[in-house]
């Protein structure tokens, strides 16, 4: 999708995010769909968890892989089997009174 049919979807008010996540040991909830265990997530730094986010985003923003295909395979959010499609947002979030 090109910048500029991205930003005709903000104006109109709605974005749609997607994300990898990478847990290592200091993440809340040491298990995924695809560590159940837990036991690679508890292994993993924090330091080794951003080291594999950079080379993915690397190997992304070089055409060497598709985000959607990456986040498949390597994320531990249940996001991943929607190639890390977390859905459409309303932008910027309304503001309700208290």
């Amino acid at each position: 999708e090109s910048g500029e049919a991205r930003r005709k979807k903000m104006a109109t008010g709605q974005v749609r995010a997607s994300h990898i996540l990478i847990k290592h040991e200091g993440s809340r909830r040491k298990a995924s769909w695809k560590d159940p265990d837990g036991r690679v997530i508890s292994a993993t730094t924090r330091d080794a968890a951003v080291r594999q986010l950079l080379a993915l985003h690397d190997d992304i923003d070089s055409g060497k892989a598709c985000f959607q295909d990456v986040a498949v395979r390597c994320s531990d959010c249940s996001s991943a089997k929607r190639g890390g499609d977390l859905g459409q947002f309303i932008f910027p979030p309304p503001s309700f009174p208290f």
